[in-house]
């Protein structure tokens, strides 16, 4: 017979086993995607169950406070809770996760909806679930002074329609700009020139 295994060692498999949970939910209030109590709870069911673990809450706290929600000030209760997640493993030995949570209501749902975040927290955090999503440092936008940017533009609308350095200087010098352009950090000027210099005719190009 195999010995059981503990849940030291099981519950980096299951976490391996479940893999990513992604954000499919959509919130339409606040305009968030997030993942649900149930995609996590189906996520992690079957390797739970495969691998012998189960998991039992035990409710440490709650407090009912009353609040308003939305723009009319809908009277409503705010339960907060702190739950503990009891993980059991085959081998008889527990892990215990405590999570606090919030669940805010105007009837009579808002210790179900505290629970039930607690709940895919402790899921979530104790299997140490990935999203899949991109992180936020996987891209970087460069972030430069509007005058700079405004720079940037006019050179390269000037090398779009071929124009000669000379022409986009006076072009420049036309709409109150002195000295080099890349020098400039006067706003109006910038835009000025750039919304000429994009209306104006390319120096290669013939009229009609």
């Amino acid at each position: 017979m195999t010995e059981a295994q503990p849940l030291s060692v099981l519950l980096p498999k299951i976490s391996a086993e479940v893999g990513a949970v992604k954000k499919d939910d959509y919130n339409q209030g606040q305009k968030f995607n997030f993942r649900g109590i149930d995609a996590v709870v189906n996520a992690c069911h079957k390797a739970m169950h495969t691998n012998g673990v189960t998991v039992v809450p035990r409710l440490l706290s709650v407090e009912y406070v009353p609040v308003t929600i939305g723009r009319n000030a809908t009277p409503a209760t705010s339960v907060r809770v702190i739950a503990g997640y009891v993980f059991h493993g085959p081998a008889g030995d527990t892990v215990e996760a405590l999570v606090p949570a919030e669940g805010n209501d105007s009837a009579d749902k808002g210790t179900a909806k505290a629970m039930s975040v607690a709940l895919r927290t402790a899921l979530l955090q104790t299997f140490m679930l990935p999203t899949d999503d991109v992180d936020p440092d996987a891209t970087y936008e460069e972030q430069v002074p509007i005058h700079v940017g405004l720079q940037r533009q006019i050179i390269a609308v000037a090398q779009q329609k071929g124009l000669q350095p000379a022409d986009m200087a006076a072009e420049f010098k036309a709409h109150g700009g002195t000295g080099k352009l890349t020098e400039c950090d006067d706003v109006f000027i910038l835009k000025d020139t750039l919304e000429a210099l994009e209306g104006a005719a390319g120096g290669n190009e013939s009229g009609q």
